[in-house]
């Protein structure tokens, strides 16, 4: 896709040599949590998770066990079942992280009694997976990557819609970088609220909070000196976070450098710039787009100080923050070249979510048992699976069914 001699940003800019080639925002964030729990107790942890979830669904006898074990706490609770981890999209994960943080002691009973009946799932001992979970670094994991998770979830929805900005999709992101970079500087205060949460599941399901045994030369884990909070503190929550915040920046605010070149012409940041930015803006722009302004520099700033005294008398209750808002409002007479721009910005591309879940429904639609379905149904099944929200009346089927002559007429 992303190819310099062969890829599709390649073939496209043999075209359009002043297009520019952004990477899917989603996917972005996908990689970077995707990165960021590669450090080992992480990982570790999610392994861990994984293989008990799969213990759990895979097999009636255990997933009945686990049930039961939480109707007798909670005869009204809706869900008893252990959510299956997202191949695809790590950000899902917090829905599978939370209800497993808060049914641990059920699970943990659950296993004690699968492990006196004897009882496996798929070749895996509850006995194993049992010590696993009550290792005192799994249960700092689980419960460091909760509120990870939760930062990063509202981002992911906004990324998925249709109509989100790049300028909103940035902002949104620094904004998450920006708190993770705050938890890291209050990272003692931040990680005894954590630890005391750790401290209280591990009470739960009679596990002990211990730092592993300590050398004098020590490659291979961590070697930290000092109290139990603050071993863990340094060995699994500032590096993730720090791990975290880097992926973050690496590749998914990469974007900020591409528009910051182009927002200063949204109204609610062009009116506050000054004078220096302002001639500094046209300059950028004259000499990454060269081909979109066809008049002289002279004229083109003038036109976006003409722009900035507009932008200065718009209404400050509501003030415009996006390039599609910008659009309704300039004059495409008066400001052409603006206006350019701001096409430019309202079409640069933020995911492609949108377009990939044509896949996902297209492999809903066609089966195997619907394999041979021909182009023309499978387009109009798949349009509308996808856009259900639209109202499709009986009277307009009729309509269009009516214009190719048939034996019977049904013409209303």
């Amino acid at each position: 896709m992303s190819g310099q001699f062969k890829g599709c940003a390649a073939i496209v800019r043999k075209t359009c040599p002043d297009a520019l080639y952004l990477h899917c925002a989603n996917h972005n964030l996908n990689l970077a949590i995707t990165h960021a729990c590669d450090i080992s107790s992480i990982r570790n942890c999610m392994s861990t998770v994984k293989a008990v979830v799969n213990f759990f669904r895979n097999s009636n006898k255990a997933g009945n066990l686990l049930k039961s074990h939480i109707l007798a706490a909670n005869s009204g609770a809706k869900q008893t079942r252990l959510l299956k981890f997202c191949e695809t999209r790590w950000v899902e994960h917090l829905a599978s992280l939370s209800l497993f943080f808060e049914v641990l002691q059920f699970i943990c009973s659950a296993l004690e009694d699968m492990n006196e009946m004897n009882i496996k799932s798929d070749g895996v001992q509850p006995n194993t997976l049992l010590a696993s979970i009550r290792t005192a670094e799994f249960i700092i994991a689980l419960t460091v990557l909760k509120p990870i998770f939760s930062l990063t979830k509202n981002l992911s929805l906004f990324l998925q819609q249709e109509d989100c900005d790049l300028s909103q999709c940035v902002s949104y992101a620094n904004d998450v970088h920006q708190q993770i970079k705050q938890m890291r500087v209050q990272a003692t205060e931040k990680f005894s609220e954590i630890f005391i949460l750790a401290t209280e599941a591990a009470e739960t399901i009679d596990a002990e909070l211990t730092v592993p045994r300590r050398v004098g030369r020590q490659k291979n884990r961590d070697n930290y000196e000092g109290s139990i909070e603050d071993y863990y503190r340094r060995s699994i929550y500032i590096p993730f976070l720090d791990k975290y915040s880097e992926e973050l920046e690496s590749r998914f605010l990469e974007q900020r450098n591409i528009l910051s070149r182009i927002q200063n012409i949204i109204p609610e940041k062009c009116a506050d710039i000054d004078v220096s930015e302002l001639h500094d803006t046209v300059q950028t722009l004259k000499e990454e787009w060269p081909n979109d302004i066809p008049v002289f520099t002279e004229e083109f700033e003038a036109e976006i100080e003409l722009w900035k005294r507009k932008c200065s008398n718009l209404s400050k209750e509501k003030p415009i923050k996006t390039f599609i808002e910008a659009l309704d409002v300039c004059d495409e007479t008066f400001y052409p070249t603006v206006y350019r721009f701001l096409q430019i910005g309202a079409t640069l591309p933020v995911t492609v979510a949108s377009s990939e879940r044509s896949f996902s429904t297209l492999r809903r639609l066609k089966t195997y048992l619907r394999n041979k379905t021909g182009e023309q149904r499978l387009n109009g099944l798949a349009l509308l699976n996808i856009h259900r929200d639209l109202e499709v009346t009986s009277d307009a089927i009729l309509s269009i069914m009516a214009q190719k002559p048939r034996k019977i007429d049904i013409t209303l």
